[in-house]
């Protein structure tokens, strides 16, 4: 298999943040156990796409001319483009691997341009069979089309300092008493999409006083999840810490009593996956996650979390407060997402006619 050469192009690598950044960084690194990999990555903010196309393009072209790959990979559906204009002029094997928004992005344009390209490639994976789905009612050949999971390192998130240890830590770092609360966690972009302000509006206020909410990431929604705070005098209960750095983060999921995932349902947004329900879970942190989108293939119903209907705040509340879920077993269940088995299922494909 070393000599299986594959080329893999990306709009979305660290030390840019998010969950495609993470995913591409996971998929490059467990490639290259297995196969001579060359990347052309793009690690700054998206306004620098402008120039990475025509960079991409010509740097492909000049590694097509000198080396022969066997596989050419695009990251995501939105450089699809790029990977047919490859095809088309040396004949290599293509691969895309589809999120989510970058199948359903509201543009007509878009539209017409990146389902028609994703459709000519050899391989489409969807992280998601809700992405999955998507790429089916865009015309996407169903034969090309398969599922993956995203994956997660298992032992990345998991912490052996002790309870006491981390308030400790955390109590110097970002200056929140951990001790005697139950602590519920979110990380992610601040967007309508993660329902942020869904859930404290309509579940958080709900639960008892030893119960607090520590919200981690930024986005266009801060100023407005804060002002909701303020109004509904939860000052001293929930908090909104912005980025924190990696050591934080791993405390926190830790320490957490629950992660949830209040996910709402946006038009031409989906959640194509949820890789922070597999980095909590991995940790032992059970889920608590609306049934919506592709978050149901990140969250193992009642092994690694609990899948609630949609918006139903009473379930929402039950599943909370009678977790039911031991931190060793959800641990255990997660297993499923390491990085060693999911990139077995990625060398299947590459390894096939």
């Amino acid at each position: 298999m070393r000599n299986t050469r594959i080329l893999l192009i990306s709009r979305k690598f660290p030390p840019s943040v998010g969950g495609m950044e993470i995913y591409t960084k996971n998929f490059v690194d467990s490639l290259k156990k297995s196969y001579s990999v060359d990347t052309i990555l793009l690690s700054k903010n998206q306004l620098h796409l402008f120039w990475f196309f025509p960079f991409a393009l010509i740097k492909s072209f000049l590694l097509n001319i000198f080396n022969r790959y066997d596989v050419i990979y695009i990251a995501d559906a939105l450089l699809s483009p790029l990977g047919l204009v490859l095809k088309v002029c040396f004949k290599p094997r293509i691969f895309v691997t589809v999120h989510g928004l970058d199948i359903t992005f509201k543009n007509w344009l878009y539209q017409m341009v990146v389902p028609r390209c994703v459709s000519r490639f050899d391989k489409v994976i969807c992280v998601s069979l809700n992405t999955l789905a998507e790429c089916l009612k865009r015309g996407v050949p169903e034969k090309i089309c398969t599922f993956i999971p995203n994956g997660v390192n298992i032992f990345e998130f998991y912490s052996l300092l002790s309870r006491r240890e981390i308030e400790s830590e955390i109590k110097n770092k970002i200056g929140i008493d951990l001790s005697g609360k139950k602590v519920i966690l979110t990380t992610g972009r601040l967007i309508k999409r993660k329902g942020v302000d869904w859930f404290i509006n309509n579940v958080f206020k709900n639960l008892p006083k030893e119960y607090i909410y520590l919200v981690l990431g930024d986005g266009p929604l801060k100023l407005n999840i804060q002002r909701l705070i303020k109004e509904l005098n939860l000052e001293e209960r929930v908090f909104v810490l912005g980025r924190v750095n990696q050591d934080v983060l791993i405390m926190l999921y830790n320490y957490a009593y629950v992660f949830v995932m209040p996910n709402q349902r946006i038009k031409d947004d989906p959640e194509g996956f949820g890789i922070v329900a597999i980095e909590a879970a991995s940790s032992g942190l059970p889920v608590v996650a609306n049934d919506v989108d592709g978050v149901n293939q990140a969250v193992l119903n009642g092994k690694t979390g609990w899948l609630v209907e949609y918006n139903n705040i009473k379930l929402f509340l039950d599943k909370i407060i009678n977790i039911g879920l031991k931190r060793e077993d959800v641990r255990s269940q997660a297993k499923i997402f390491s990085w060693d088995l999911v990139i077995e299922k990625y060398k299947s494909l590459i390894n096939s006619n």
